[in-house]
């Protein structure tokens, strides 16, 4: 009963993450583009683009990233690992892989780049999603790591 519940409150709050005004969307791609215009944020020189690639029938997740300075592509790194629960899931372990990686290389200054849009909401609105807990907290204690910190999101 009680994973009944659970999963009933998660598709519940999945619902409502889709109800999202569009608008919101628009506001973001507009500030991103307005930033480009302005030239790069020089606080954040390294720019890495993230992704995960799921399935339901495949036994594992793929993770990629790809690190620029500026418009230079200095670094790639991919890896397989055991199936996620869903492709949000997917995304935030990509995400936490590719935060750990990049700190512990040294580079302390970067502009996360995804395109899921909702796990990109999520996280920049501080919004519970239980599911996505331990994730979550993993990003956030990774964040600290970080001088300087965004996630945008990129179509």
């Amino acid at each position: 009963m009680d994973t009944l519940q659970l999963a009933c409150h998660e598709a519940e709050a999945w619902k409502l993450a889709q109800i999202l005004p569009e608008n919101i969307w628009d506001v973001e791609a507009r500030a991103a583009k307005e930033k480009e215009v302005d030239g790069q944020d020089r606080r954040e020189r390294w720019r890495c683009m993230i992704d995960a690639s799921w399935t339901l029938e495949d036994t594992g997740v793929g993770l990629d990233f790809i690190m620029f300075d500026g418009t230079t592509e200095i670094m790639r790194g991919q890896r397989k690992r055991s199936n996620s629960s869903s492709p949000l899931h997917a995304e935030a372990e990509g995400l936490v892989w590719v935060m750990e990686e990049l700190s512990s290389r040294g580079f302390k200054q970067v502009r996360f780049e995804s395109d899921c849009q909702q796990m990109v909401h999520i996280i920049n609105s501080s919004k519970q999603w239980p599911t996505l807990e331990p994730e979550l907290d993993a990003i956030e204690s990774l964040r600290e790591t970080f001088i300087s910190f965004t996630l945008s999101f990129i179509s």
